[in-house]
């Protein structure tokens, strides 16, 4: 049976694939966006950044640079869902 921290670190981790894309981003590009239900749109927002803590840790133990400041922001659809774009400040390239 799972336990509620590997049931929590689980679901974390299904937006994995969505941070390596805001990650590889190069920082000049145009944002990544993804559609979502408005009650979900939160919740992906700190998955997301939950995400770049783990990876800036595992860069600091590494003794690479940080990944910079990453903007969300969520804006209404007419079809009553929410776009949420990911932008990072600084992608961590160079060194």
């Amino acid at each position: 049976m799972a336990t509620a921290q590997s049931k929590q670190e689980r679901n974390y981790r299904q937006y994995e694939k969505l941070w390596l894309l805001v990650a590889s981003r190069d920082p000049a590009e145009e944002a990544v966006g993804i559609l979502c239900h408005p009650r979900a749109a939160q919740r992906i927002i700190q998955a997301v950044r939950k995400e770049k803590a783990i990876a800036n840790k595992t860069r600091k133990d590494l003794k690479l640079p940080r990944y910079g400041e990453m903007d969300s922001t969520i804006t209404a659809q007419p079809d009553g869902r929410v776009r949420i774009t990911f932008k990072l400040k600084y992608n961590g390239d160079l060194l």
